[in-house]
């Protein structure tokens, strides 16, 4: 019935409000970085906008409601609005808070803002920790894009990223040991394979056991035993994919897509208790 509803509404919504020049908005819920993302492309983007929380419908027909409303531009905010958007074509869409999407060859209409920081900004990070040998566990279906680039940027920072692949949860613990002794760091990034409440618990034994410092891209991961953090700027996410609504629009709109961006903004957050337990010294990189 609120799926009917909502297509309801949003019809009326086109009749009335020349949703030629506007933007659909899907947001998976109501989460903290949701809401800023989502503030962000309000700052940046001058066209009307109608906002679609998709956790207060029981289902949503996406690709009706594009048909239907015609907006310019669709906007995915979170994985459960990029899963029920995936089957829109014809019209740009842009994409952000979605880890797995950045992993993916996308369609030519969709553009991507990664959810975690460019790989330079770790090498960096690295660097200024005096780490050389960064150990990464991650599934190539979820982050293997991602860590390609990585590879070949750590190169030109003189870090070495020692990889062990895995294809689900439960073969993480069994790759970290084969990290023992090979590695000065352990990076963790947003690949849902990886990162359980249970692994994390096993990266931070690791960590301890190993005297090896653990960066990740969350903070919450810092009260599980992480030593230092790169968070990007949610809100700014927000600003550059309204941005890059004006740009695809500019370029014509659907063809103009398919890349994925890095966000601008990332700010560093340390766990000072770990980085004096392990001993760790953050100089000028």
């Amino acid at each position: 019935m609120r799926a009917l509803l909502l297509a309801m509404a949003l019809v009326m919504s086109a009749a009335t409000c020349c949703w030629g020049a506007g933007a659909l908005v899907l947001q998976s819920g109501k989460d903290g970085a949701s809401r800023d993302a989502v503030r962000g492309l309000a700052a940046s983007y001058p066209g009307k906008m109608r906002v679609v929380v998709l956790s207060e419908y029981t289902d949503v027909d996406v690709v009706g409601l594009v048909r239907e409303v015609r907006p310019q531009v669709v906007v995915a905010v979170g994985e459960a609005a990029v899963a029920a958007s995936a089957k829109v074509r014809d019209v740009p869409l842009v994409t952000m808070l979605s880890p797995c999407i950045s992993h993916r060859k996308l369609p030519h209409n969709v553009c991507a803002l990664n959810v975690v920081a460019e790989p330079g900004k770790y090498m960096e990070l690295f660097g200024a920790m005096r780490k050389r040998r960064v150990g990464v566990v991650y599934d190539p279906d979820k982050s293997g894009r991602y860590l390609r680039q990585a590879v070949q940027t750590a190169r030109s920072y003189g870090v070495t990223l020692e990889t062990m692949e895995v294809h689900s949860p439960q073969e993480v613990q069994s790759a970290l040991e084969k990290l023992k002794g090979r590695v000065d760091a352990l990076w963790v990034l947003p690949d849902s394979t990886v990162v359980s409440v249970v692994n994390m618990e096993a990266f931070t034994i690791f960590s301890m056991s190993n005297r090896v410092p653990v960066v990740s891209y969350l903070n919450q991961h810092l009260h599980n035993g992480a030593a230092a953090s790169l968070v990007v700027d949610f809100f700014d996410i927000g600003r550059q994919a309204g941005e890059l609504c004006l740009q695809l629009l500019r370029k014509g709109g659907v063809g103009a897509g398919g890349s994925v961006i890095p966000p601008r903004k990332a700010t560093l957050h340390t766990n000072d208790g770990v980085i004096r337990k392990l001993g760790i010294t953050l100089t000028a990189s």
